[in-house]
């Protein structure tokens, strides 16, 4: 079965999908929230970067900006 992440918007943490949907999905966290590890200062190398350490067949959720870097990442 493939695996769900989620990656929210500008401003915001991976709090937000706590009563969605997908609060049980694995939630990644844009650099500078939360508890990224992410290193990346553009959506280009972020959507590389997001590419290599998750699996092929995942299923890419996202809010607004974290929409945009998943589009790219697909």
């Amino acid at each position: 079965m493939s695996k769900i992440f989620t990656l929210h918007g500008w401003s915001l943490d991976s709090s937000v999908w706590s009563l969605s949907s997908f609060k049980d999905a694995i939630h990644l966290e844009l650099p500078g929230h939360g508890n990224s590890s992410f290193k990346s200062q553009d959506v280009i190398s972020l959507a590389k970067e997001i590419g290599n350490v998750i699996p092929k067949s995942s299923i890419l959720v996202g809010w607004s900006l974290g929409a945009t870097v998943f589009y790219l990442t697909a």
